[in-house]
This record gives structure tokens, sequence and C-alpha cells, in this order.
């Protein structure tokens, strides 16, 4: 018989002590292992136990700082953990990413491997999620348990509430849906979730935090709805109260298995063409129309002003390149050092090659950044004639900066008072990433992670990277 025991964690977390959630999970795991449970499934954000983002700028630039990478050692104890004893954990942290950190759930097998790493689709951005990047998609994984291979896929609390979400998992072959929670599971709520797994002919099993944080009801359905003879079934395999403990919930795969082959559910009888509204990327209907929606991302609206008064020309589109490192970068460097020094003369006090194309081995915009360090950057009128005859045009302006470009866009000439903490840190950030492989391999992948988006301009993509590159530099000053 091929079953699945879920051991769904209802406990109530150590708050915002990462360290101690983890010691509550470990634990936690190790009771479930000695009860022959095969997966362990944690309430949402068990890492910092849905601590609250706070109000005001420092304070929720200090909560979002808790993010950590995939290689964090919290996650790898956990993963040592699963592999120890013998059991899948999944557990939901807050995951470091470019601009604001995710919401991610990832799933570690039971030899200690992590197979799929989800993060929330559906943030409730009318609440504390607006500080969390959304996640792009739904997948699923294959999962290997002592009885054989299970497709396994992760929703995160209000992900469950959108219909799409389960039937995405479903079409992507999932059997067992995972879903960490952190809210009150009303009565509407369960019934949401009994339908998830009714009208997909899936096992969904839910994990929430117990009163007073929220009010437990962890439950499990596995899909199942009728006998083979037709006799209705309840699928409903178990529901807690409110109360703390650690609840297990076992699934039969091969009932499920056998279900799915004959019912007429999930994708047996849809009619996909008839559907073209669903995947519309248009904007809502009126009614649903909510400021504070990221339903189509938009930049930062104190951005917007910003670069509508300091740019030449206004905004521009684009779709951001990162190219290998080409070793030929220095080379092109040189030649426009030697145009903007003939061009200025002694007004160019210190001419540097900066950002990554001067850093050998880290992947890049193909765009030569330059730093001219000069006396008066408030006064344009020094430097725009010559640079403009040497055939450089000026893009922004700024108090104490200004920033010059040719017309292939494929050099950026940026003015800075000379001595200032800006040119100190573009220099300081370069020099860091030349000798630190790490710190270039988290920037690179940061890059290439924005670049798949399309960005009303340049200035949009280089906000987004502005959380990595604070890390980076707190870690070049804290050793300087």
């Amino acid at each position: 018989m091929t079953e699945v025991v879920i051991a769904l964690c209802q406990l109530a977390s150590a708050g915002p002590d990462a360290e101690a959630n983890l010691g509550l999970a470990l634990a936690a795991a190790a009771r479930a292992a000695e009860n022959n449970a095969d997966l362990l499934l944690l309430p949402e954000l068990w890492q910092i136990g849905y601590a609250p983002c706070p109000g005001g700028e420092a304070a929720r630039a200090s909560w979002q700082a808790a993010a950590l990478g995939r290689d964090d050692p919290w996650l790898g104890r956990l993963a040592g953990a699963a592999k120890r004893l013998g059991i899948a954990i999944v557990a939901t942290y807050l995951e470091r990413w470019p601009g604001m950190p995710r919401n991610t759930a990832v799933l570690i097998d039971r030899h200690g491997r992590a197979v799929l790493t989800y993060a929330k689709v559906h943030t409730c951005d009318f609440s504390m999620e607006a500080a969390l990047t959304p996640g792009e998609g739904f997948e699923v994984a294959t999962l290997d348990t002592r009885t054989g291979p299970v497709q396994v896929g992760v929703m995160i609390c209000y992900d469950r509430e959108f219909p799409e979400s389960a039937r995405e998992l479903m079409l992507g072959g999932a059997e067992l849906v995972l879903v960490p929670n952190a809210c009150d599971m009303s009565s509407e709520r369960l019934a949401q979730l009994r339908a998830r797994a009714f009208e997909n002919m899936i096992a969904v099993a839910l994990a929430n935090y117990p009163a007073p944080q929220f009010n437990g009801r962890s439950c499990a359905f596995d899909g199942v709805v009728c006998e083979p003879d037709g006799r209705p079934r309840d699928q409903q395999v178990v529901q807690a109260g409110p109360e703390e403990g650690i609840v297990y919930a076992t699934i039969d795969l091969d009932r499920l298995r056998r279900y799915r082959e004959t019912e007429t559910w999930a994708d047996a009888y849809r009619k996909p063409g008839a559907y073209r509204r669903l995947a519309a990327a248009g904007p809502p209907l009126p009614v649903f129309a909510r400021s504070d929606s990221r339903r189509q991302p938009s930049p930062p609206s104190h951005l917007d002003s910003q670069l509508d008064a300091v740019l030449v020309g206004g905004r521009e589109p684009v779709k951001v390149r990162i190219a290998d490192y080409d070793p030929d970068w220095p080379g092109r460097f040189s030649v426009e050092r030697q145009r903007v020094s003939a061009a200025l003369g002694a007004l160019a006090l210190r001419v540097e090659h900066i950002g990554s194309t001067a850093v050998p081995e880290l992947a890049s915009k193909p765009i030569i950044d330059i730093l001219v360090e000069v006396d008066r950057p408030e006064d344009v009128s020094l430097y725009q004639g010559p640079l403009e005859s040497a055939g450089y045009h000026l893009r922004v302006r700024e108090p104490g900066h200004l920033m010059f470009r040719t017309p292939e866009r494929d050099v950026h000439l940026h003015l800075w008072k000379v001595g200032g903490a800006e040119a100190g840190d573009y220099l300081a950030l370069r020099d860091w990433l030349r000798t630190h492989r790490e710190d270039r391999s988290l920037y690179e992948r940061t890059k290439l992670a924005l670049a798949e988006r399309d960005w009303p301009d340049m200035n949009y993509y280089a906000e987004a990277k502005g959380q990595v590159i604070a890390e980076i530099m707190a870690r070049a000053r804290s050793r300087a």
C-alpha cells in the first residue's frame, strides 16, 4: 500500500526568534519521526513565527533583514535533521531576494535535499506582506517517500483562496498539495480547502498556528468524495481544534490514484478553450480594482516623481540584458578614459572604471560605467559643452551628480564631487566584489533574476538591486 503520513505541526512559535523556532521545528521533526510520519508540515513563515512587519522605514528594513539565503545554516540544520531522521520537512521562511524578500516554502526530502522551493504568489498586499516580493508561478516536484514517489506542490495561506492556484498545481501533475498557513480558518475557508481537493482530485493538507495567535483547525482532505460504487464518502481525513499539538493525517495514495483514473473532475472534462478570460493579463474589473494590489507590478511611486525631476528626455522602458564577463571591457574603458580626459582636461580630477564591467568574472550589462570626480558637479555648464563635443549627452541632472552617455548608450559617465561619499561607495563596491567571490556570485544572481522583468526605466532596475548592494556594502564596511 502506498501511503503518506503527514504530521501537521500546529504548535506555537517563539515569535521572531529564528533560532528558537528552529529548535522547536527540530523537536517536532523528531517527534513526528518517532510516530512514523513521512513529512512534517510547519505553519507559514515559521522562521519568524509570522511576526508582523512593523511600520516605519527603519523598522521595516530591520524586519526584512531577517531574510535568509538558500544556503543559510538555518535551512542547513533542517536539512540535516531531515536526513538524520528520515523525514521530509516543509518550512516557510523569509527568503533574501532582490528588492524585497519573499515568503518562501522549501520542501526538504528524507535524504536532506531541497526538492522544491516555492515563493508565495498571492501575497496579502493589503497587509504587512506588501513588504514582500510575490512569487511568479506554481511548481510540482517528486517527493521520494518510504512507500514510493508522490507528486507534491505547495500553496501558502492566501494562495488557497484562489481556485487557480490548486488548478495550476493539478495541471502540473500534483497529487498532494501542502499548505503552510497563518490566519484564522473559518468555516468558509475550510470549505474552500475541501473544494480545492474535490474539484481537482488532489489530497490537500494544511498546518496552522494554534490559538491564541490564530485558531488552529489544521486539516487534511484526501480528495476522494465517493466510493467505487458511487456512494458518497467524506474526504476529510482530520481536523484539529484550536489547541497546540501535532495532528497526523494518512493519505492513501493508491485509493486516490485509482479514483483519479475513472472519475469526472480535475482535467477529465475541462474546456480550456472557453476560459479565455482566466489567462488575460489586463486590469481587474473596476469593482475589484484596489490601489494596493500588485496584480500588475509597478515601480515605486516615489521613484516616478524623482526621475521625472532629474532625467533629461524622460523615462525609457528597457529590457535589461546581462552578458558574460568580457575581457575586452577594461580596454574599452581605457579608450573612453582618454576621450574624457582630452575633453575635460584639468576639470577631471580622477577617472575610474566602476560598475560590474570593472569586476573580472562578473556578468554585467554591456555598459561601461565611468566615475569622473570633479570639483563642482552642480555647475553643469562647466562640463556639458566639452563632453557633448566629445560625443557624450546629458542624461541625468540632480544635486551633486551629472550623468552623460554615448548615443549608443553603451558608456555612462558619472560626475560626482571629488572625495564624496558617493564616489567612495562606487569604488568600495568595485574593490570588494573583485576580491570576494561569494558576494560576487550573490550580486550576479540578483542581476540575472531582475533581468527577467521588463522595466519602465533603467533606474527602476538599479533601485531593485538596492537591498542586496546594501548588504554587500555592510559586509565591506565591517571589514574595512
